[in-house]
């Protein structure tokens, strides 16, 4: 929870630094902190469905993650990139956590 804010619909979603929006688990030198045991929705970068939605937003994401193109990467088949999506779907719709009894 202490990672983690409340969207307008009540939902718990990663928190991002207020300064730059930046993601709170990169470090200054842009590496993740908790890498292994990172959420779904980073699991599932680049595959986001925001950097699908257009060639140039995937132009975009290409320019600031010099992994997708480097010579070594790994290939991804389309079945594992739908799989991604699906889980950057549903983490994006964050966790509702569940309402506290009603006091009488």
């Amino acid at each position: 929870r202490r990672d983690c804010t409340t969207s307008l619909n009540g939902r718990l979603v990663l928190r991002s630094r207020p300064s730059d929006g930046i993601c709170i688990y990169l470090d200054g030198e842009k590496r993740c902190s908790v890498y292994e045991d990172r959420p779904q929705q980073c699991a599932a970068f680049p595959w986001w469905s925001e950097n699908l939605r257009s060639m140039r937003a995937w132009r975009k994401i290409r320019r600031t993650c010099p992994g997708i193109d480097a010579p070594d990467a790994l290939r991804v088949e389309g079945d594992v990139i739908r799989l991604h999506v699906a889980r950057d779907l549903e983490s994006g719709r964050g966790v509702r956590l569940p309402l506290p009894p009603n006091e009488p």
